[in-house]
């Protein structure tokens, strides 16, 4: 959930929701809603896409060091 990301890294959740945002509409993160007893609870998970581009990421900050 989004307070568990804003707890972790001390973020604004506004900040938090349109990056997330953002990283789905380019496929490397999914959002999943549930709706359970009234509550609607939002999770988000990352693609194998996203996987692959997170890992380029680091590979290139390491190589830089």
């Amino acid at each position: 959930p989004i307070a568990d990301i804003q707890a972790t890294t001390k973020l604004n959740p506004k900040s938090i929701i349109s990056r997330l945002s953002e990283l789905v509409k380019a496929g490397y993160v999914y959002k999943s809603v549930n709706k359970e007893n009234q509550l609607e609870l939002v999770v988000y998970g990352i693609t194998t896409v996203g996987i692959s581009w997170l890992n380029n990421i680091i590979t290139k900050k390491i190589n830089i060091k």
